[in-house]
């Protein structure tokens, strides 16, 4: 089974080899934690999603957190914070700081924009109509505040599409990183000479799993066509936007890539529940089985409640699917550090001919050999591994 978290796993097992499944998650998420989020993070959050923010908490956390230190991209969560409440007093020091952030990054936002409307412009004209993803379509939503972001993704409905569209962006005079001109799934868009992306064109969705592409089919159907930035795109429906802002987190996890855009996508995740009255869970779901994934949904889950409490309902933690699919998960990885990893080891460095040095090496050989591809075969099987797994806990 394709697990994106498998090496951050195989460090807790050889760790704790008598690890159960539902620990390993709860270990894994503290592992995460523990990475990402420090101590004046965790306070900035604590104080960003405060339901009632004081005076008195403003000025005691300013004391102790020094906006210069700390660098701009979490700082300007501490600017959300300022703006959100117009009421209180930031301080000589950083207010004027905090309102030069925003002005930076609006400043930024505006350029990325410009590309993005020139660019689906020619595209519109060409009867291509893209979704706006990720952090450009958050943007949309939340027009009054600035994001950190490197670059504005999009999807194109169909591989055609995907084609015309790089064809339209070199005719404007946009590069791709490298000149991978026939990268299977995306490309980046930069301007000649700069190595800053402008523009990420999507023909697919990577989520580490196969799916059906049926999917992709189901949020254009679910999306609204606008006019956004001045351009006509397809702004994908509240419970798609969730989904895909917390998959692609678990991406961010695991390659410890874009580590402010991870906090960020709590402040995603808390602004989507509250556009709507009531968020269609069920949906959610539904795309959770059909891209298979699960485990990386339920870790996900799991690391958002870890650092901001109740930011996500727990019941939904309690679906069946959900749970199976981490046991499956966590089953496979205990079994092969337990199970696998060891004799695969041991017989990578056999040769037949050893086999004939005597008995005592005959049978060492033919042990091992045995005992390999019977665990390699077990492990093709999820069943059979959790029927082993819950044999070997009993014992």
């Amino acid at each position: 089974m394709a697990n994106v978290y498998a090496r951050q796993m195989y460090d807790l097992i050889r760790n704790n080899p008598k690890i159960g499944e539902f620990e390993l998650v709860d270990e894994l998420v503290e592992t995460f934690y523990g990475e990402i989020v420090s101590q004046d993070d965790q306070k900035l959050l604590n104080l960003a999603f405060c339901e009632k923010v004081e005076q008195s908490q403003i000025d005691k956390f300013l004391e102790e957190w020094d906006i210069e230190r700390f660098g701009g991209n979490k700082a300007l969560m501490l600017a959300y914070v300022m703006k959100q409440h117009p009421d209180l007093n930031f301080s000589d020091y950083a207010g004027p700081r905090l309102s030069g952030l925003l002005n930076f990054w609006r400043f930024k936002n505006l350029n990325l924009i410009s590309h993005f409307t020139k660019i689906v412009r020619e595209m519109n004209k060409n009867g291509i109509v893209p979704m706006i993803l990720k952090g450009g379509a958050m943007k949309y939503l939340r027009q009054d505040l600035p994001r950190v972001m490197g670059d504005i993704d999009i999807l194109v409905q169909t591989l055609p599409e995907y084609n015309k569209s790089k064809e339209i962006s070199k005719k404007m005079g946009y590069v791709f990183l490298d000149e991978k001109d026939n990268a299977p799934y995306s490309v980046d868009l930069h301007l000649p000479n700069n190595e800053d992306g402008v523009l990420d064109i999507h023909a697919y969705l990577d989520f580490g799993e196969k799916y059906n592409k049926r999917f992709l089919k189901n949020l254009f159907e679910r999306a609204e066509k606008k006019q956004v930035f001045g351009a006509e795109v397809f702004v994908p429906s509240v419970e798609d936007m969730l989904f895909i802002g917390l998959l692609n987190m678990t991406k961010n996890l695991r390659f410890k890539t874009s580590v402010s855009g991870i906090l960020y996508t709590l402040f995603d995740c808390h602004y989507l529940q509250s556009v709507t009255k009531k968020l269609r869970w069920d949906i959610i779901l539904d795309n959770i089985a059909q891209t298979h994934t699960q485990a990386q949904m339920y870790i996900a889950m799991k690391f958002a409640n870890r650092v901001v409490s109740g930011l996500l309902p727990e019941d939904l933690l309690e679906d069946d699917k959900l749970q199976k699919s981490i046991i499956d998960c966590c089953n496979q990885e205990i079994f092969y550090c337990k199970y696998v990893d060891e004799v695969k080891y041991i017989c990578k460095g056999l040769k037949w001919h050893q086999a004939l040095g005597g008995w005592h090496a005959f049978k060492y050989y033919v042990k091992n050999e045995l005992l390999h591809f019977v665990v390699k075969n077990i492990r093709k099987s999820k069943c059979l591994v959790n029927i082993f797994m819950k044999v070997a806990r009993k014992k």
